[in-house]
């Protein structure tokens, strides 16, 4: 008989061998997991996949999946499509780090939810190009109502009677947003809610025909909730820039989530010296519907700290703008604005220019944008013009300068240029000595263009710019 220690039965050791093999078993996977997961072969399936959704080359840094951290993907690279790809070098989206947090709550019953996406240092660089072919190539049904109009501008008043056109209050734009925190739970229990937060994330909105940044948004930091139960976050914003110029910083926008939509606002902003009201909602349904409204109610206007060469001014801006539509179907947005300003003022080449009054109406439909009237008018020179730019990136538009023949042939003088004999045409009016110059601009495929003057020559539209005001943009 042997001495040694007896052996435990076997359903023991099959219980031993099942029970270490449970715990082992996930780390093994999850570790074997995660180095497939990082072999170029994966990555490169990775990128594929968001290259066929997106549309644009796509590549992707490295995958991480855990238990405690969820699902994270690092270094998101999606380049610019191939027409604007030499005339933008930065990447169309370069995103750090995107995580996806688990909620295991829900594990026990079969589901297992997302608690948390968090992108961090999401940087975009988008050209006004790329939004234009977006709206031409996206189709949507019909919106279901248009935006409310906004009251036409009364005649200019008399002189030492000037006047901005009010501009009505119209019911209904978007709705009156609570800036408490919505009610608590319902009598149907919601679900615990759903954040995506972003942090450290910058947009530059750029053009190929300016060669420049139009807009810039850094420093944006957002708690947005997406789905379950009401909450309410804040949207913030370190800086903004237009045309080169810093426009606003710390900016701070109210956000509440009742599903299924969002409200943003109301709320007061301040925009390179104006006092603004803003309000927007949007609606988590397919096709994601909107309603935005920006109010300026009438004040002195000074924007020469924000615009040192330009130095805009005016003693009396009012202004107002709604758009609506669908934000997944650029070709379903509409929108109406209007502006008034009393006694203008703007610097160009050096020289201050005082207008009497200016006016601006902007409309937004089917993919056209359309200005029917923008005007600065006083008694020595007059600005009008009008314009449309279409969703194909095509449009035209016209900008005629009124004033008197010794203006005119100064103004000649400086659109001078070498190995080009014939000068901006001028054309007579009815009015005593008062001539005019119709500067026509087209863009189509391929270019922008210029006319100086019908028969007169045609430069780029840079070139204009630089003869007019060297110096016109920050």
């Amino acid at each position: 008989m042997s001495a040694g220690a007896p052996r435990s039965p076997r359903w023991k050791r099959w219980i031993r061998r099942i029970l270490a093999f449970a715990v082992l078993a996930p780390v093994v996977i999850l570790l074997l997991g995660n180095l497939l997961l990082a072999t170029p072969w994966l990555r490169g399936w990775a990128g594929r996949k968001i290259s066929a959704r997106t549309g644009v080359e796509a590549a992707v840094g490295r995958i991480r999946v855990t238990p405690w951290g969820g699902v994270t993907v690092r270094d998101l690279v999606l380049q610019q499509p191939t027409a604007l790809g030499t005339a933008i070098r930065e990447p169309l989206l370069e995103v750090r780090q995107i995580r996806l947090m688990p909620r295991w709550e829900g594990l026990l019953k079969g589901k297992v939810g997302i608690s948390e996406i968090r992108i961090d240092g999401p940087r975009a660089v988008v050209a006004v190009e790329m939004l234009a072919s977006l709206a031409s190539g996206a189709t949507a049904p019909p919106v279901p109502a248009a935006p409310p109009a906004v009251a036409a501008f009364s005649p200019v008043p008399a002189a030492g009677e000037v006047k901005p056109a009010p501009i009505e209050e119209q019911p209904g734009a978007v709705p009156t947003v609570p800036t408490a925190k919505p009610p608590g739970r319902s009598p149907v229990e919601w679900p615990a809610a759903t954040w995506i937060v972003i942090t450290d994330a910058g947009l530059q909105l750029r053009s190929t025909g300016l060669s420049g940044i139009v807009a810039e948004v850094s420093g944006l930091e957002a708690r947005i909730p997406v789905a379950g139960e009401p909450a309410a976050s804040t949207l913030n914003l370190a800086r903004v820039d237009l045309l080169g110029g810093s426009v606003a910083s710390g900016i701070s926008l109210p956000l509440a989530w009742h599903a299924p939509e969002w409200r943003v606002g109301p709320c007061d902003l301040k925009l390179a010296g104006l006092q603004i009201k803003f309000a927007a909602v949007a609606g988590r349904l397919p096709g994601t519907p909107f309603a935005i409204e920006v109010t300026v109610p009438p004040q002195p206007f000074d924007a020469s700290p924000f615009f040192q060469q330009l130095k805009p001014g005016a003693d009396q801006v009012e202004a107002r703008a709604q758009a609506i539509g669908l934000l997944k179907f650029p070709s379903s947005w509409q929108g109406l604005s209007q502006a008034a300003a009393v006694r203008p003022v703007l610097s160009a080449g050096g020289e201050v220019r005082r207008f009497d009054e200016g006016r601006a109406v902007v409309s937004l439909q089917g993919g056209q944008l359309q200005c029917p009237d923008i005007r600065l008018t006083s008694d020595r020179l007059s600005l009008l013009g009008n314009g449309r730019f279409g969703a194909d990136g095509q449009g035209s538009a016209v900008l005629r300068v009124v004033l008197p023949p010794d203006d005119a042939r100064e103004l000649s003088r400086r659109f001078a240029m070498p190995g080009v004999p014939v000068g901006p045409v001028f054309q007579p009016l009815e009015t005593p000595e008062r001539v005019f110059l119709d500067l026509r601009w087209i863009s189509y495929s391929g270019g922008q263009r210029v006319e100086l003057g019908e028969g007169g020559p045609v430069v780029p539209p840079g070139e204009l710019g630089r003869l007019v005001a060297p110096a016109a943009a920050n």
